[in-house]
């Protein structure tokens, strides 16, 4: 994990407003609930009713979650990101969140970015469980798991939003491994601290440390790049040294060492300009932006044929297409995941190979290269970085990418599916409608990757499943809806209720379009002939959704509309339906016609 660079009532009214409020101005920690606690945003000191039914409309210019502006830097920790703006320098994670590593607060997964501190920030990176930052002032912030010491604080307590590494200021960069942290001072001085079982601090012995621990004397550190309980850093001269475990020839040297407790000097070709580390193997770039990579060759990561193959101690040179090249590869940057390796050339491109079983090599496929293969969305890129089996990269624009597994959101994509092509961070502005129910709000907007899909999006208060996201989690910003088998789809109309959610499907090419709800159901507003409620979560798969089919007939609804507790929906007929609460004046009924309900009459 290397660095890098009816009318309505005055709550819906006020609930609407709020919404709003955040679409213009891109709040994403506006909405809200107030039935369970909301996400909040930390500080470095810890510091009713709709009968309308919604359809596209002439798009607006509000934004979205997440970064928007541009990236000034990006770093993958194994399931997990966080950047900093360009702007502002206001720092945004996302993906998994189980040991807080997100820093807002909370443990939920979020498939979309999230504010995790407003403050000006110059440096971040992304380890296993945990995170650190630097702030411009020149502060040290860490949060997340804490269980050997990473955070630095002096204690093994975890925390949910960032804390402060003891009290100087005088901290340059920061770097994170899966459960130790080193950092280096403006006096080029180096810091380690956290898990040591390897003696990956490189202090000579294999004490965990919860406070950092200078490692030697020396004041001629430039960079340094953690890996999994091991260790690598430049010094000035361009010197290459590493430490902590070798059971892959990881630091270099042969393996019959299989700990290296101190810093010891990759010797065998000379100068470097940048390293970086994964979880068995390192890769380097010479001064004369020659790449080479060495340790585990597990899946074709030293892009030499992993049958034949195995782990080198010895720096491997790359090419660009394997070892029967003529033509080295020449890199500007590069990141090493779990098992899989990408690199920017200095003409811009980028290439990967190695470990695609997730499809984290970007190239459309998901088998294994023991080549480097271009990723071909732009031929421009400015840097990258690697989880454990995904890639994030900041094009030419400033633009965020992720590509691979995206089993807790690490893509940013707002759902949980994998992509094995770059996917751009959700950073579209083309909302086209809205509305809010009693603490939750919903809305349709056009996909960045495809501005003829309309995508359905839910945030707020989700005590009883009413965001449509497979729990009952609150959610401060919005997230993406999918359709009952997992995959993007397209949404012709909406309507949110009290504290419940309906929806037509429109998916392009098919003739039906069927009607679904979700979330509070005591009424039987969510028209499935029981007053059961849509909330049940399936942990281990995305698909089935908590969405649930409105079955009347032919799927051929056009428009659908929800009241407090009751629910009425047109059919491509013409025909009525309404279903939910009975209470007087929820219904009505002539002489000529009666209303119909999806659970058989009145």
């Amino acid at each position: 994990m290397p660095v890098f660079r009816s009318p309505a009532s005055p709550l819906r009214l006020q609930a609407l407003i709020v919404f709003l409020f955040c679409l213009i101005l891109g709040l994403s920690g506006c909405i809200s609930s107030t039935t369970n606690a909301p996400v909040t945003d930390p500080t470095p000191d810890n510091n009713g009713t709709q009968t309308s039914s919604q359809t596209p409309t002439t798009p607006t210019t509000s934004a979205p979650s997440g970064p928007t502006t541009g990236l000034k830097q990006l770093s993958s920790g194994a399931n997990h990101n966080c950047a900093i703006k360009n702007t502002d320098g206001s720092l945004w994670c996302w993906g998994a969140d189980s040991d807080g590593q997100l820093g807002n607060n909370s443990n939920n997964d979020l498939s979309s970015a999230v504010l995790a501190d407003s403050d000006a920030w110059s440096q971040v990176a992304g380890g296993g469980s945990h995170s650190c930052a630097v702030n411009e002032d020149g502060t040290l912030w860490c949060w997340g798991a804490n269980t050997s010491g990473q955070l630095g604080r002096g204690d093994t307590a975890a925390s949910l939003v960032p804390a402060q590494a003891g009290t100087d200021t005088n901290w340059q960069s920061v770097a994170t491994g899966v459960d130790h942290s080193c950092a280096i001072k403006t006096d080029g001085t180096l810091w380690c601290w956290g898990d040591n079982s390897k003696s990956q601090l490189g202090d000579g012995g294999t004490t965990d440390s919860a406070a950092p621990k200078q490692i030697g004397t020396d004041t001629d550190w430039t960079a340094i790049s953690l890996g999994n309980q091991f260790s690598c850093a430049l010094k000035i001269g361009q010197s290459l040294w590493c430490w902590g475990d070798n059971s892959a020839g990881q630091l270099s040297y042969a393996k019959t060492t299989p700990v290296f407790s101190t810093p010891t000097q990759e010797s065998s070709l000379g100068s470097w300009s940048k390293v970086a580390t994964g979880n068995g193997n390192t890769c380097a770039i010479t001064n004369t932006q020659t790449l080479y990579c060495w340790g585990d060759n597990s899946a074709g990561q030293l892009t030499q044929d992993n049958t034949t193959t195995t782990d080198s101690a010895t720096p491997l040179q790359i090419y660009e297409d394997g070892t029967a090249a003529t033509t080295p590869f020449t890199a500007e940057d590069v990141a090493v995941g779990d098992s899989h390796v990408c690199a920017i050339k200095t003409d811009g491109t980028l290439w990967c190979w190695g470990n695609n079983n997730n499809g984290q090599l970007g190239v459309g496929t998901t088998s294994n290269l023991v080549t480097p293969h271009q990723v071909s969305h732009t031929t421009t890129w400015l840097s990258l970085s690697a989880g454990d089996h995904h890639t994030c990269a900041i094009d030419a624009d400033d633009i965020g990418y992720c590509w691979g597994l995206n089993d807790s959101g690490q893509l940013a994509a707002g759902n949980l599916l994998n992509t094995d092509s770059p996917r751009r961070f959700d950073t579209s502005e083309s909302w086209q409608a809205i509305d809010s129910g009693e603490l939750h709000s919903c809305g349709l907007k056009t996909d960045p990757d495809s501005p003829t899909l309309y995508t359905l999006w839910c945030g707020g208060g989700n005590s009883y499943g009413q965001l449509g996201i497979s729990s009952t989690a609150n959610h401060s910003v919005p997230q993406q809806i999918t359709g009952t088998n997992g995959l993007l789809t397209n949404w012709s109309a909406f309507s949110t209720g009290h504290d419940y959610s309906c929806a037509i499907q429109n998916d392009t090419g098919t003739s039906t379009t069927p009607l679904y709800c979700w979330g509070r159901n005591d009424y039987g507003q969510l028209g499935i002939g029981t007053t059961t409620p849509i909330t049940s979560v399936v942990p281990t798969d995305w698909s089935p959704q908590t969405l649930t089919k409105v079955s009347q007939g032919a799927d051929d609804w056009v428009k659908v509309a929800s009241g407090a507790t009751h629910t009425c929906g047109i059919k491509n007929t013409n025909e009525l339906w309404c279903w939910g609460d009975i209470s007087p004046g929820q219904r009505c009924k002539s002489k000529r016609s009666k209303t119909k309900g999806p659970t058989g009459g009145w």
